[in-house]
């Protein structure tokens, strides 16, 4: 595996040495604007390790007689501007820190330079500080700070390493050293052509079964197509046999300056929305033996035979252009007749998460001719935790090993609307495999547990505890909860009662109490430990809602989110139709102003069962 030779190759290279800092007196210099988030979070983790909070000074500013940490700053005898993409170097003697590496910016990594991960790298693999969940931080309290390796230097062994999510996600993703370098340019290239194009170029657009080429959703007699202004012209199918599409692509790629990727991803249209046109259909295989309309992933021929067409042309224009499409929704089974030329990266997006469907999945596109590829799942989606304990986390990291053993560029996953804590760990080992394939889930499981000091053994008994629920009543149903749609999670719900029972949520809460108790716990420790229990009785009240619906569970778990400033209705449940009885208690016996206050999506996902309500109460039969 040419990534984890990369990585065994770039990694030796601390250097054993004890070293002691002092750092009263001392101060931090950061090397400019795009060092001073890290310099900033480095004084945090020194103030919360040693108990002293340094001053971030500019260089001419520095202390001649104390240690100074320099992020940004290339040490004497190195020279700058000679790194790999996104290396990370920090060295230490007994005047200085340094912090340093490959400054090339992608704004949409979180972790932005080299520099930034080195302070990471130093921090984490050197002083042993741990980041569980948000912005929590775990450390190893010590003042003088003692360092046995006086450098260190990383090289990432995959191009694209994120998670996605937002607010309070970003600094720990940073932490994780989410980032990414020479990765193809992606995501749905359609959306706006709609808009562009409706009146002057409908031959773009996909044709609808009644031959019209109009969103999915579109008014049939509707007369003039820009009118239209509804969310599924971003997701309306284009017709990929359409010469005069690949024309217009080109013009556009030459207008953005005939950048390296032409950017091919399809709309987020699915199989049943294709484009119903002879031409298209024309470039189609028949469906695969055992498929079915539920889902029609079968349609990858046709726009492999797109991307090919336009890179044809792009490279009259630019010899070395490359382009990038999706393997999702229509076209996530690899095509049986045409193949890939070189230089096509794909971007996989599964709906079936068994190690043998995802093997067979990439297995499939590397022999349609696929060259470059990675990972782009919408997994998050489809299990997404709900504040419960789910369990999957080793799970998921053979699924990760899988992927990597087909050596991807990267992994890119779309994540869900909530991250909680009870499932943090899934996705730090996630990125902590991105960081380092060669080791195993039993290496990161430790590594994690190691935030939470003397109840590291009890934590980990806690996930473990339900690891084995995960393995022995959820895993043998992945197969089964997937095959009329992708979205584990709404069949877990609809049989909760079945997985998880009040005895599960008693026995392993028993382990968080030991672990509170533990003799030598330190106060930051018991803090993070006190926060996974909270999040759990959280869990345990969730549970009690679904499974005994009635109004004083409802009560009961309604009362805690409020205590601890969380959104009375969360999204997924909302969407399920109020599946706790959250909603219900609150119209019943909270004032009105407080329902009207919730977020949008509870109020759409309302308005839109009332509609679907009168709709199905308007064509019941009449007696």
């Amino acid at each position: 595996m040419r990534n984890l030779l990369l990585f065994a190759a770039v990694c030796a290279t601390a250097t054993a040495s004890a070293l002691t800092i002092r750092p009263e007196g001392g101060a931090i210099v950061s090397a400019g604007k795009t060092y001073d988030a890290p310099a900033k979070d480095l004084q945090r983790h020194l103030k919360l390790i040693a108990g002293v909070e340094l001053p971030i000074v500019a260089e001419k500013d520095a202390p001649d007689n104390a240690f100074v940490w320099r992020v940004g700053v290339v040490p004497p005898g190195e020279e700058s501007g000679k790194f790999a993409p996104e290396e990370s170097r920090w060295k230490v003697t007994e005047k200085c820190a340094w912090f340093y590496g490959d400054e090339r910016v992608d704004p949409k990594a979180a972790a932005k330079t080299g520099a930034e991960m080195g302070v990471y790298a130093f921090l984490e693999d050197e002083l042993g500080c741990r980041w569980p969940w948000f912005d929590k931080i775990s450390v190893r309290e010590q003042n003088p700070i003692a360092v046995n390796n006086t450098e260190g230097r990383w090289v990432p062994p995959f191009r694209l390493r994120t998670i996605r999510a937002r607010g309070r996600h970003r600094e720990w993703r940073a932490r994780l050293r989410d980032g990414r370098h020479g990765v193809p340019s992606y995501g749905h290239a359609f959306h706006s052509y709609w808009k562009r194009f409706a009146s002057t170029h409908p031959e773009f657009f996909g044709m609808r079964c009644d031959g019209k080429r109009f969103p999915p959703d579109a008014p049939d007699d509707m007369e003039n197509p820009a009118v239209y202004a509804g969310r599924m012209g971003e997701a309306i199918a284009m017709c990929v046999s359409c010469d005069g599409l690949v024309d217009q692509l080109i013009e556009d790629w030459k207008a953005a300056g005939t950048n390296e990727y032409i950017n091919l991803c399809e709309n987020d249209a699915t199989g049943a929305n294709r484009c119903h046109c002879p031409k298209c259909e024309a470039l189609d295989e028949p469906p695969p033996p055992g498929s079915t309309n539920v889902w029609q992933n079968w349609f990858a021929d046709r726009y492999v035979d797109f991307s090919n067409r336009v890179l044809a042309k792009a490279r009259k224009i630019r010899p070395d252009a490359k382009a990038c499409f999706y393997a999702y929704n229509m076209t996530e089974i690899a095509p049986r007749r045409v193949k890939t030329v070189p230089g096509v990266s794909v971007g996989v997006v599964p709906t079936v998460f068994t190690p043998e469907r995802i093997r067979k999945y990439l297995r499939d596109w590397k022999a349609a001719g696929f060259h470059d590829f990675f990972y782009r799942p919408n997994r998050h989606y489809y299990y997404c935790c709900y504040f419960l304990p789910m369990g999957n986390e080793e799970y998921f990291h053979g699924i990760f090993n899988v992927v990597a053993a087909e050596n991807p560029i990267g992994f890119d996953y779309d994540s869900g609307p909530n991250l909680d804590v009870l499932n943090f760990f899934r996705d730090y080992v996630i990125y902590k495999a991105m960081q380092d394939p060669s080791k195993d889930f039993a290496f990161w499981e430790n590594h994690y547990c190691e935030a939470f000091g003397a109840a590291k053994d009890d934590v980990k008994e806690f996930f473990r505890f339900w690891r084995g629920i995960w393995k022995v009543r959820l895993e043998p149903h992945v197969e089964e909860f997937t095959a009329i749609g992708f979205d584990f999670m709404r069949k877990f719900m609809n049989r909760l009662g079945e997985f998880y029972t009040e005895d599960d949520f008693r026995r392993s809460e028993e382990i968080l109490d030991r672990g509170l108790a533990r003799p030598g716990l330190s106060a930051g420790h018991r803090d993070l430990v006190a926060e996974l229990k909270s999040a759990f009785v959280h869990a345990r009240l969730f549970h009690a809602s679904i499974v005994r619906k009635c109004e004083a569970n409802a009560k009961a778990l309604y009362d805690y989110r409020v205590a601890h400033g969380i959104v009375p209705v969360q999204y997924q449940e909302s969407y399920y139709g109020d599946i706790c009885g959250v909603l219900a208690y609150m119209k019943a016996h909270r004032p009105a102003e407080e329902y009207a206050k919730l977020p949008r999506y509870v109020h759409n996902h309302e308005s839109r069962r009332l509609k679907r309500a009168a709709e199905a109460r308007a064509a019941a039969p009449t007696r």
